[in-house]
Formats: structure tokens, C-alpha cells, sequence
């Protein structure tokens, strides 16, 4: 939203870091952020400072979130509000908007573009609703001034209405059309010979016309005037208008018709459901990851005790065969919650070396299960591509987007082709497309025979929430997601199509010599990892404790198990043995695995640690330990990558 000048916010948060986290963050887009650190406080700096919109969060010691708003409410009603609130609890926020907010947000606020978002959909709705209450105010008494005058000059009303740029109509009071403006026989692409007479409003849908004679049942009865929004059928389709009725009197007071004034909302609607589809979007991904913690616990066990099985029967035993299998559907499943989290962007990230043909075969048989049987696709990959440094299940997704996208512009079936080859750059041939850097790359071609895309949208294509689809068939943050990854891959992405030759999306990699890429250790390797020393687990989940202590003792570890911090702490202060390693989980009842980590450290300098976790990057990201590069595993780890990390650290 343009503004003319700063608008100031208040943020009444009881916690310091999160008001702290909306000022940077408000600041840097140019409004005036003022804080309070309680109710109290906050509703004395809006009588004071009468800022353009609070931002209040709902619990608080004292004066709470809906105190305020009763507070606001009775006192300050054309200040808009928005409950920012730690809980999800539908009543709270059917109070909350009961009473008067304009909106509802969940803390985290992971992506606080949805924040911004927000404020400036709250603000333009303010601003609309000032203006419309202004401009009923004006109308009403040039109704009434024009009511007085209609008798000797006819023709100065027909002037002002007929250039108005909103649609006015009169209609009698049995809601037919007597005056329609040249605004509204514009909008619907009719002469007023065509309108005159008909019934008010026309051209509205079944489902919305009962709200739409209610409101004009409204104008009959003081205060004589009523509001309504309904979608109607324009000449350009489908359109949200909001319309201002007012009835017109006689001497008597009697209602002898009713002037409507509309105007085009369209865009404000179609904002508010791109906005709540998004908002949806976003508990599909918090689910998803509460989903992915605890199956990545109950999948822990089945890995591990299959593993450390198959390591020690013999490889002519006729169970062999059966632990594989089991094996193999505990990894599907592994595999099948990696790519739900990389659908909701709330995997761990894991950047290192790999062959991007490599990549493109593996999820080759997922692409087959997702698109039609109408679409034929075809990959083309060459042996020597030079590897890359990427998160496997971001290219994943990148990949998945792009063949959905193919997909739905092909509904009659066609061709996917998905080919990949090394390229380099000079100086010389990245002044046509400065976002390419010099040097050697990997190129990513992904095309498709659709319907190909126009000048126009090719302008828009990567811009959040812009898509060519219907209301409810796209949510149009599919390739601005892609576009995003490969920014944070220090790629680029160029889109080349035309209208019915299909498209192409090419995306260039540079390429990557530091890491080698890794490679799957064999199960069977087990020999090399055995150690003396002694080891702390900590871990809540009792199955998945049982198996790490398990699978460590039998390789010569002296293990100690707690299964939590406090009862880590006190089992340290009696044990006087050297304690060589601490292998803690990250989120825990009561003191977390940082906290019990540098409460350690105290008494035990030097105390090495890993730590392991299945919570989503959002989750873990909290505490801290994936930017302070302590060593970390993500559940659910086999038995032998976790003995490779406990003896690479302990050898060092």
C-alpha cells in the first residue's frame, strides 16, 4: 500500500524480542513503530499518541488483548486493531473479532511479509471505511439538499449524478430502475433503455440475492439507509461492489424511492481470499511438521532395530529377506515425510555436494505418480554433469512445481521434457542477463507442449500470490517459491514461451568442486565404529532412547541414559566418571538441550555434544543450534550414520 506519510504502529506485547522483531522489521518498509510492554501502558499511549493501528497480543498479565479491544471499542473505535496471539483457540479469535479486530494472527509469525501484509490490509480497510462513511454523509445530505431542489432543477441533478465516476442509480419502491448513471451502463455494458425498468440490483447470483433484498429492506425504516456487498456479473465477469442505499422522502417522510451509490471492490475482495488461502496454506505447514516429529520418532525404532538386525544374522538366513523389506518401506516412508516438509518449507536445510542428475533420477518415479496419464515425461540426463551445492529436497520441490505447473498447462495431455548439461559463462555473455554469473554452471531445462504463456504474464510470473488461474484453483505462490529457492541455491531461473508453443524454464547452478558428494554408507560397516568411552544420551522419547543406548553399547560405548534435562543434571553431579559426549535431543520438557548443554559446560569444559532433533528448521531454528554449527543429526538417523558422527567427533 502507497502512503503519503509514515503510519505509526503500536505494538502492546508483553515479551521484548517480539515487539523488538515487528519494529526492525516494520521499520525497514517506512512506518513509526511504537512499543508497550503491557495493557495498561498501551491503551494510554493510544489516547496519547493516537497511532493508526495496535498491534496487541492477546494474553498478558494485567490489562489483556480483550480488554483492550473492549477498551478500544467503547473509546477509540476507528482505531484498528490486530490480535497477535500465541494460540490457535477459535474462540479467542471469535471473540477477538466479535469485538472488534481487524484481524487474527498466530505467533510465529514465520514469513512477517504476512504481518506487513496485514497492517496494510487493515489500514486500506480503515481508510475505506472512512472514506465510505465520509462520502454516506456527503451523499446523505446531497440527497436531502437535492431532494428540496429536485422540484425546480431537475437538470442540475441529472448533471452531478451523471458525472459521477461511481455508479448511482434510482430505483422506485418496488425496485425498478427509474436513473441509471452513464458510470453504470458502462459497467455492465448495457444503454439505459435496456436498464430502466428492470429490478434492482441486477445481475447478481442466485446465492447472493437474499442478502441483497435485505439490505434494501433496510432502507425503508430510520435510519433510512443501509450497506451492502455482492458480487455481480459485469461485463467483465464476476465482480465484488459495495453500495451505499439511500432513501428519498417526501414532505411526509414517506419513502418515494431510494438513490444507490456503488462502487468496484474487486481487488480488496480478491486480496482478502488470496490472503486467507494463504494464511490456510500456512497450518497445512505447521501440521505437517507436528506430523513429521512425531513419525519421525515412531520411524527411529523400526530403522534402527532393522539395521543393527540385518547387521547381525547372517546373509543366508531366510529373514533377511523380510527385514529388507521392512527396511525399505520404513525408508519410504522416511523419504515420503521429507517431501511433505519440503512441500510446507519447513525441512532442516542440507546444503552440500551433489550430482544434480543424481537428484532428477531419484524422484523421476514421484513425478510419474503425480502428473496425468495423459502426459508423457521424459528425462534426459548425461553422466557428466559437474555436481552443485544444493538442498536435495528443495531441488525436489523445485522440480515437482515446475511439472505441476507444465501439467496444468497442458489439460489435453502433451510432453514433459526435463534435460540437463554443463555450461559456461564469460564476461561477455552475461551482459544480456546480468543475474548470471561468470564461470561454470549446471543447467536445469524444464519444458513443456502447453498453451505457453503471453508477454504480459511473463512480466508477472514470479510474483507472489499472481497467478492465471480461477479463484480456488491456484494459489499463485508456486513459481515465486521456486523463484526463491533457486535465489537462496545462488542460481538463476529465465522462462522462454509463447502463446500455444509450450514453455521452457531453464535454471542455472554454479557449479561446485569444495565437497565431495556423499554417499551412502554401507549398513555393514559397523567394525570401524566401536569406542571405549563413555556417553550421555538424552532423549524424552523412550523408544527411541532404548535404541541409541542399544545400538551404542554394543559397539563398546559406556552409556548413561536421561530422560530429561534435570535428570541429566543430577545423574552428571553423582557420576564421577569422565563423560566424553553428550547426545541430547534439542526439544525437551523443562531445560532444553542448548541450556543443558552450557550448564554442562560449567563443570565439564570440554564436554563434547550432539545433538538431534525431528522438529521442523522453523522449531529448531529457535534455539539456536543450526547458526551456531553445533553438530546436529535429524531424526530419523540408521544406526550407522550416527555411530560415523559419534566416533568422527570423538576421534577429533
Amino acid at each position: 500500500m502507497s502512503q503519503n506519510k509514515k503510519s505509526v504502529v503500536l505494538t502492546i506485547d508483553d515479551e521484548k524480542e517480539i515487539r523488538e522483531s515487528f519494529r526492525n522489521f516494520l521499520e525497514d518498509y517506512n512506518y513509526t513503530v511504537l512499543e508497550a510492554g503491557n495493557g495498561r501502558i498501551g491503551i494510554q499511549m493510544i489516547e496519547d499518541e493516537k497511532p493508526d493501528l495496535v498491534l496487541v497480543d492477546l494474553r498478558m498479565p494485567g490489562i489483556n488483548g480483550l480488554d483492550i479491544l473492549k477498551w478500544a471499542k467503547e473509546n477509540s473505535p476507528d482505531t484498528p486493531i490486530i490480535v497477535v496471539s500465541g494460540t490457535g483457540i477459535i474462540s479467542d479469535a471469535i471473540e477477538a473479532l466479535h469485538l472488534g479486530a481487524c484481524d487474527y494472527l498466530i505467533k510465529p509469525i514465520e514469513d512477517l511479509v504476512v504481518l506487513q501484509y496485514a497492517i496494510d490490509k487493515s489500514l486500506e480497510r480503515t481508510r475505506l471505511i472512512r472514506e465510505n462513511t465520509a462520502y454516506q454523509k456527503h451523499l446523505e445530505s446531497e440527497i436531502k439538499r437535492r431532494t428540496q431542489e429536485l422540484y425546480e432543477s431537475e437538470k442540475n441533478y441529472r448533471l452531478l449524478i451523471e458525472n459521477q465516476t461511481d455508479m448511482i442509480v434510482k430505483f422506485d419502491t418496488e425496485g425498478r430502475l427509474i436513473f441509471v448513471s452513464p458510470s453504470y451502463c458502462k459497467t455492465f455494458g448495457k444503454t439505459q433503455g435496456e436498464l430502466i425498468g428492470s429490478k434492482f440490483p441486477p445481475f447478481i447470483p442466485k446465492e447472493d440475492r437474499k442478502k441483497a433484498d435485505k439490505a434494501i429492506s433496510k432502507t425503508f425504516k430510520p435510519p433510512y439507509t443501509s450497506r451492502m456487498e455482492a458480487r455481480t456479473m459485469t461485463k467483465e465477469g464476476l465482480k465484488w461492489q459495495a453500495w451505499i442505499n439511500t432513501a428519498v422522502l417526501n414532505e411526509n417522510k414517506e419513502v418515494i424511492g431510494i438513490v444507490a451509490s456503488g462502487r468496484d471492490i474487486n481487488d480488496r475482495k480478491t486480496a482478502e481470499e488470496i490472503l486467507q488461502h494463504a494464511q490456510k496454506l500456512d497450518s497445512i505447514g505447521k501440521l505437517a511438521g507436528g506430523v513429521a516429529h512425531d513419525f519421525n520418532n515412531l520411524l527411529m525404532p523400526i530403522l534402527g532395530y532393522t539395521e543393527m538386525l540385518l547387521y547381525e544374522i547372517s546373509s543366508s538366513d531366510p529373514r533377511r529377506e523380510d527385514l529388507k523389506e521392512i527396511q525399505k518401506a520404513a525408508l519410504r516412508s522416511k523419504d515420503l515425510i521429507r517431501q511433505l516438509l519440503a512441500f510446507s518449507r519447513k525441512q532442516v536445510l542440507e546444503m552440500k555436494s551433489v550430482n544434480l542428475g543424481n537428484v532428477v533420477n531419484g524422484i523421476e518415479n514421484m513425478l510419474k505418480r503425480t502428473i496425468r496419464n495423459n502426459i508423457n515425461l521424459t528425462i534426459n540426463i548425461p553422466s557428466s554433469l559437474d555436481n552443485i551445492e544444493a538442498d536435495i529436497s528443495q531441488i525436489e520441490q523445485v522440480l515437482l512445481n515446475l511439472a505441476i505447473n507444465a501439467q496444468d498447462a497442458m489439460p489435453s495431455g502433451g510432453d514433459i521434457i526435463i534435460t540437463a548439461s554443463n555450461i559456461s559463462f564469460d564476461n561477455e555473455s552475461i551482459k544480456r542477463s546480468p543475474e548470471l554469473k561468470p564461470g561454470p554452471h549446471v543447467i536445469l531445462e524444464v519444458s513443456d507442449t502447453g498453451v505457453g504463456m503471453n508477454a504480459e504474464t511473463l512480466k508477472h510470473l514470479f510474483e507472489p500470490f499472481f497467478t492465471t488461474k480461477k479463484i480456488g484453483e491456484g494459489t499463485g505462490l508456486g513459481l515465486s517459491t521456486v523463484h526463491g529457492i533457486i535465489k537462496q541455491h545462488n542460481g538463476s531461473i529465465t522462462v522462454d514461451s509463447n502463446p500455444k508453443k509450450g514453455t521452457t524454464f531453464k535454471i542455472f547452478f554454479p557449479k561446485n568442486d569444495d565437497i565431495t558428494e556423499t554417499i551412502a554408507t554401507n549398513t555393514n560397516s559397523y567394525k570401524n565404529l566401536t569406542g571405549n568411552e563413555t556417553i550421555m544420551v538424552v532423549e524424552d522419547d523412550e523408544s527411541v532412547c532404548k535404541l541409541i543406548c542399544n545400538c551404542l553399547e554394543k559397539q563398546g560405548y559406556t552409556v548413561f541414559e536421561a530422560k530429561n534435562g534435570q535428570e541429566c543434571i543430577k545423574m552428571m553431579g553423582k557420576n564421577k566418571n569422565n563423560v566424553h559426549l553428550l547426545l541430547s535431543d534439542v526439544i525437551m520438557p523443562g531445560v532444553d538441550g542448548q541450556t543443558l548443554y552450557k550448564n554442562l559446560l560449567n563443570t565439564r569444559p570440554g564436554l563434547k555434544v550432539i545433538f538431534m532433533s525431528g522438529y521442523t528448521n522453523k522449531v529448531i531454528g529457535k534455539n539456536d543450534i543450526l547458526d551456531k554449527d553445533y553438530p546436529f543429526v535429524q531424526k530419523p538417523i540408521l544406526p550407522h550414520i550416527l555411530l560415523e558422527k559419534v566416533r568422527a567427533l570423538l576421534d577429533i
